[in-house]
């Protein structure tokens, strides 16, 4: 007599990693405004959505995107009027969400050997890797930083160097530059 295997409806997997992939995208992403930091985390299979605030981590880039990201930013109007998160056009959740998941999971099983700490942007498809900030103690005499966007500066001034040799493509810069203005909002 055959084995057979049982699968849900739809072609959804059963595992609870994915469960909090899937859900994560309604509770904290379509239909809503970007939380700051949001990321999916696949860290060692305990995969979730977690924040992550610039002033306790610093947001490595270390040139990896992918999968693209399924979403699309559209202007809500209202009461709370601004940007809102849902779905590309292209994209259909009830088919393509399980194989997104599998998509960021080999994604990240290629890079976590050497940035075990990375987590995906679904906003822009990007990987980042996660460090937790020391607080470095000034030196006697030093100056305060009293530019606040100094890091964001910094940030843009080395996407444009990658832009200028080549490295990165005119989207790519667009779509970083747009992230990095909204992460320093």
């Amino acid at each position: 007599m055959p084995e057979f295997e049982f699968k849900p409806l739809g072609g959804e997997p059963i595992d609870k990693e994915y469960v909090r992939f899937r859900d994560g995208w309604s509770t904290w992403i379509i239909g809503k405004k970007q939380p700051p930091g949001l990321r999916w985390s696949p860290y060692e299979g305990e995969g979730d959505w977690r924040t992550y605030s610039l002033d306790k981590f610093d947001y490595i880039d270390f040139g990896v995107v992918g999968p693209r990201s399924p979403l699309a930013y559209r202007w809500q109007f209202g009461e709370r009027p601004g940007y809102i998160w849902e779905w590309d056009g292209f994209f259909m959740p009830q088919g393509k969400l399980p194989d997104l998941w599998r998509e960021v999971g080999e994604a990240y099983a290629r890079i976590k050997g050497r940035r075990p700490a990375s987590v995906w942007n679904p906003y822009d498809g990007s990987w980042r890797e996660m460090r937790r900030q020391s607080s470095p103690q000034p030196e006697p005499g030093e100056p305060p930083n009293d530019r606040p966007n100094a890091e964001l500066e910094r940030r843009l001034d080395e996407l444009i160097s990658l832009y200028r040799d080549g490295k990165i493509t005119d989207e790519i810069l667009k779509q970083r530059t747009l992230e990095l203005t909204r992460e320093y909002g």
